[in-house]
């Protein structure tokens, strides 16, 4: 059984790697576009927000969970030479500890908070910018990082992130997280607050794993000062080499990149649900003038028709 699951999930694509803005791209970029758009027009209007949103989430972390689970299998499984499956764990690369992985652990502790009224609201707004930046960044900006020749992986990652996107859009363009700078503030307090506390967890993982106290060593968040950076790499690769920057750097720096680009992603998509917001409101003073003077001329007609009948 776990052989027959390992080699299905293992199928490569004929051609090749997805390529950026290639069709796999496009479609994967459309549904999550199309679905996205639903949610909000369906929703737009609802009396019944937060209701609607605890679904929504819950909903979308049984998704997340269980492709989450489908891609930790396949990371750990492996095909010795004779064919048979065995389980070894690369704990350096495969921990689901990245800032995309973190709706996991927010959403559910988002639904145990539902209660709540202050809590509540900072965690789904870390949700709605974070999730927003992850899909967005990965769905439409740069997406050619995590293609693979091995279907199910990018079929993962364009689930997961469009799923994000999803969530981020809905809870952005709904004004269901407020735009406003305390929304961002919120957001960038439990940001920084992961950011400190994965520094010091990565630095006692190195500390422990020098003193042979532990085997596993995993990259949390990918930004470990100790460790070989994917971000550095990916600045390197980018400028042809031209560019790099220390493991420490890159930590150092990492709450800036991820402060300014969150940020426009969030305003951008934040002023869309704004404008379409004023819009409304405008048509709907238009429509509301337009039948107050349809009545007042009524009221002056009739008026004038009793006049002229005296």
């Amino acid at each position: 059984m776990n052989k027959k699951l390992f080699e299905f999930l293992s199928t490569q694509f004929k051609n090749g790697e997805p390529k950026l803005w290639g069709s796999f791209h496009i479609i994967s970029l459309v549904i999550s576009l199309t679905i996205a758009i639903i949610l909000i027009a369906a929703l737009w209007k609802t009396t019944k927000k937060e209701i609607a949103t605890f679904w929504i989430l819950f909903a979308f972390w049984i998704i997340l969970f269980t492709i989450e689970c489908l891609k930790q299998f396949y990371a750990g499984s492996k095909i010795d030479g004779s064919g048979n499956w065995y389980w070894k764990y690369d704990t350096r690369w495969s921990v689901p500890f990245v800032l995309c992985s973190m709706p996991l652990y927010f959403i559910p502790l988002y639904l145990v908070t539902y209660k709540t009224k202050m809590f509540k609201t900072i965690i789904l707004d870390f949700i709605g910018v974070y999730c927003l930046y992850g899909g967005a960044f990965v769905m439409i900006l740069y997406p050619g990082d995590v293609f693979t020749s091995t279907i199910f992986i990018s079929t993962h990652s364009m689930i997961f992130h469009g799923a994000m996107l999803i969530i981020g859009m809905f809870l952005v363009i709904n004004n269901i997280i407020k735009f406003s700078w305390k929304t961002v503030g919120f957001a960038f307090l439990i940001f920084m607050i992961l950011w400190a506390i994965t520094g010091i967890g990565n630095e006692i993982i190195w500390q422990l794993h020098k003193a042979g106290k532990i085997d596993f060593m995993p990259n949390l968040l990918n930004i470990s000062h100790r460790l070989q950076n994917p971000f550095g790499d990916a600045i390197k690769n980018i400028t042809n080499g031209k560019v790099k920057f220390s493991d420490l750097t890159i930590y150092l720096a990492y709450p800036l990149w991820t402060f300014i680009v969150s940020n426009i992603i969030y305003g951008f998509f934040g002023f869309v649900g704004w404008s379409a917001r004023k819009i409304e409101a405008s048509a709907k003073l238009h429509y509301e003038t337009k039948l107050q003077n349809k009545a007042m001329l009524r009221r002056k007609n009739v008026a004038k028709e009793s006049i002229n009948a005296q």
